[in-house]
């Protein structure tokens, strides 16, 4: 298949995109948000004392479980659980843990002296002409991530989030790639992403209606973490499982489990090229699973998913 051939392998519907040999001018879906991460801000090497003995616990962390324990400890009745999930993803919610008034002085107080209401701080923003959100935040160990909200005139709005700081992939063409793996987010972290988003765009009276998982890292080197955010997005934020799309640099394993987990999550593939030879020479990973493993696996995936369609 030669680079001028363009031949998509789309099925209608059923989440997959950009599988294809296409012209290398057409990339993949994922390549315009990919043009956004040149901030250059480099990541700072943690500090060399561990402060994890200090963290307070983080809400957008902690589970329905570990949450209701807490509770339990200062002897708050079972239905504070309820109210503070409310507070954090109800019609307006909360920016910080002083601003949940629906919940008691006291019991705020306590939350502040013990937890926080998310870890990722704004190190720096980017607004374009177009409305466009590019967002540098520092987490708690002062690694730098970004993210990056796009409006649309249809009243769409997307989130670009990450999933890794750095990433191990080697792409020559990605600043990202460059830079070397440092180390996963968790899933809170990639969750709280959305989590912020979302909750300014409540604040305007608008709407976080699409995610992708196209910032930095490769998300499937980050499965779990990854599997784990995404279904809270849907279950907490609301979103739909069809308004989010995964992008993979092609992991075959990963690809054909993510098949299997009856999702109706969307794949994208960050393809590139539509040969092996142009393909290995900018992304090493094609020389694990070549173009024709990596088609055979995204066959898999809409086979499956047009199994489960019916």
């Amino acid at each position: 298949m030669g680079a001028a051939q363009s031949a998509t392998f789309r099925r209608a519907g059923l989440g997959l995109v950009v599988l294809a040999a296409v012209p290398v001018q057409a990339l993949h879906v994922g390549a315009t948000h990919k043009r956004l991460f040149s901030v250059g801000v480099r990541t700072p090497a943690p500090a060399a004392c561990s402060t994890a003995s200090l963290r307070k616990a983080n809400l957008y962390g902690l589970s329905d479980n570990e949450l209701s324990a807490l509770l339990e400890g200062w002897g708050e009745k079972k239905f504070r659980l309820k109210q503070i999930r409310d507070a954090m993803y109800g019609d307006s919610p909360a920016v910080d843990i002083q601003s949940m008034q629906t919940l008691p002085k006291e019991l705020r107080a306590k939350l502040e002296a013990h937890a926080t209401l998310g870890e990722l701080e704004t190190a720096k923003e980017i607004d374009s002409r177009d409305g466009t959100r590019k967002r540098l935040w520092r987490c708690h160990d002062g690694s730098l991530i970004e993210s990056v909200l796009m409006p649309y005139r249809d009243n769409r709005r997307t989130a670009c989030i990450s999933s890794q700081v750095g990433c191990a992939m080697g792409c020559t063409f990605c600043a990202t790639g460059q830079m070397g793996f440092k180390r996963d987010l968790s899933e809170a972290e990639i969750f709280e992403q959305a989590a912020r988003f979302s909750a300014e765009l409540r604040a305007k009276d608008e709407r976080l209606s699409n995610i992708v998982f196209m910032g930095m890292g490769e998300p499937f080197r980050n499965y779990d973490a990854v599997l784990g955010a995404a279904r809270r997005i849907i279950s907490e934020l609301g979103i739909g499982a069809r308004h989010l799309t995964i992008s993979t640099v092609g992991l075959v394993p990963q690809i054909r489990r993510f098949a299997d987990e009856g999702l109706a999550i969307g794949l994208a593939i960050s393809l590139h090229e539509s040969s092996d030879d142009a393909r290995s020479a900018i992304m090493p990973v094609n020389r694990r699973y070549d173009l024709e493993e990596l088609l055979d696996a995204c066959r898999y995936y809409v086979d499956t998913r047009y199994a489960d369609c019916h």
